[in-house]
């Protein structure tokens, strides 16, 4: 059976081909954002036309296709009017505004009752405060509003007609009962926003119905793209965790219904619904990961091209750690801490060159990851493992050094585009391919290589992520 995976992503959208699960072709176009110190959006106009294009082509040159299912980004959300139109700007989670409303929401009702209901404390980041701020600023437009509509369910109706949403994008809503898995009527009802113009909630992976125009092609609601790179990373087993190694880096561990939901949101770390089963999911971020290391590159490395890559970089990495400390907030922390901490190099002396700097900086990314492992076993979510997927997980000595670092196995997946897999596997299950999550896994997923921690190097970095705590505690103290 013909199978299309399409990825809505915020700089591009993306339709991978499977046959019986294996890549056949894919497609990408890219669209704009406008990104500055006031607003961060998105072209929804561009989204939708990059759909109808990508989906067209994967038709065209497959005419035996016979499901498409989407995937995409997260909290960004389209006002549609009763015609359809687009009403305001689609924001970022990174867009300051709601940022006032964020304040207003925990001020009434507390993290409290967030952390226990949404997984969340409150960030402005997430979709239920920048919804407010449309409404509280631009009441005229925002009773015009007949749908809200993220990415992934937006996508789903244009293409079928159907309103339905899966449940882990729904929870990054912060109006959405995770446990539950139901919209919070209560709290929506409460601030003046009509809970019918969300869509449906249905579990990950559900059937919305045929393609308009194409009834023999079924159109399906996979997930938040976190979801499909866990289950297209194979860790979908507790004690497992994801690692999505990109130009941010997020960690996803899985994880029973039983865990400690107030202590996960307090450090930003959410409970996110997993699949159809009672377990969950959380995401650790750390905000620069390839960026760091691309900023490194651009800004040190000034030779030729081969020079300003990370292929010659890598070169003269070295399993050893050095004595120098890069921290990453280079965009502000990601969990556990959620700041807008500084970047910082620290220990250069005359001595200290620009592959000092660069092994730095990929050794405490791997330091913070261990912060969040940490602080995840002290909430008594456990990794043992992890897989890793995206760019950074071609790098070997990135992933020796992590595996060092962590004192625990690392898996390089053969296919580095998890996410593609995770969304061929889901919809595998849900189109009778495959008889569960498990048997797609074992089907799809291949561990290319292994790292396994190097007794020789696990104790120097025992002691240099002590002292990387230290320093950020430190810096923090001084406003850094």
């Amino acid at each position: 059976m013909i199978i299309a995976g399409l990825d809505i992503g915020t700089t591009g959208s993306k339709i991978s081909i499977f046959d019986g699960g294996h890549l056949l072709d894919s497609y990408y176009e890219s669209y704009p954002s406008l990104r500055n110190n006031n607003i961060q959006t998105i072209d929804v106009v561009s989204i939708k036309q990059s759909v109808f294009s990508l989906v067209e082509k994967a038709i065209s040159s497959y005419p035996g296709l016979k499901a498409i299912g989407v995937t995409s980004f997260g909290e960004a959300f389209v006002l549609l009017d009763k015609e359809d139109n687009i009403l305001f700007d689609c924001m970022l989670y990174t867009d300051p505004r709601g940022e006032k409303e964020a304040r207003y929401l925990k001020e009434k009702y507390g993290d409290e009752y967030f952390s226990k209901v949404t997984g969340q404390v409150v960030q402005s980041m997430f979709s239920i405060s920048k919804i407010l701020y449309i409404k509280n600023n631009y009441p005229d437009i925002f009773n015009k509003a007949d749908k809200i509509l993220l990415i992934e369910d937006y996508v789903v109706y244009l293409l079928s007609g159907i309103r339905q949403i899966d449940y882990s994008l729904a929870a990054r809503t912060q109006c959405f009962d995770v446990k539950n898995k139901k919209w919070d009527t209560k709290l929506l009802n409460d601030l003046g926003i009509n809970p019918e113009l969300f869509s449906k909630v249905v579990p990950t992976g559900t059937i919305a119905g045929p393609m308009k125009g194409h009834k023999d092609i079924q159109i399906v609601s996979v997930a938040h793209d976190q979801i499909a790179n866990l289950v297209g990373s194979g860790a979908i087993k507790a004690k497992s965790a994801a690692d999505g190694l990109g130009t941010c880096e997020c960690l996803t561990p899985i994880f029973p219904k039983t865990a400690d939901i107030n202590a996960l949101a307090k450090y930003g770390y959410g409970m996110i619904p997993f699949l159809d089963s009672d377990d969950y999911c959380c995401y650790a971020l750390t905000n620069t990961a390839g960026a760091l290391n691309n900023w490194v590159i651009e800004t040190f490395y000034n030779g030729q091209n081969e020079e300003k890559s990370f292929s010659f970089a890598n070169k003269f990495l070295k399993e050893a750690p050095n004595s120098l400390f890069v921290l990453p907030y280079f965009a502000g922390s990601g969990t556990p801490y959620n700041t807008n901490s500084l970047g910082t190099i620290v220990g250069l002396d005359l001595g200290s060159k620009k592959e000092d700097i660069y092994q730095a900086a990929v050794e405490c990314l791997c330091l913070e990851n261990k912060l969040n492992v940490s602080y995840l076993e002290k909430i008594g979510v456990h990794i043992k493992e992890v897989f890793v997927s995206g760019g950074g997980s071609k790098n070997d000595m990135w992933l020796q050094i992590k595996a060092d670092v962590l004192n625990i196995p690392i898996h390089q997946l053969e296919d580095t585009n998890a996410g593609s897999v995770g969304t061929a596997i889901i919809m595998g299950v849900s189109l009778g391919l495959f008889k569960d999550y498990k048997e797609g896994v074992s089907k799809l997923v291949k561990v290319k290589k292994t790292f396994y921690p190097n007794p020789q190097y696990v104790s120097l970095y025992e002691k240099k992520y002590k002292q990387y705590i230290k320093l950020y505690k430190a810096l923090a103290k001084e406003g850094f």
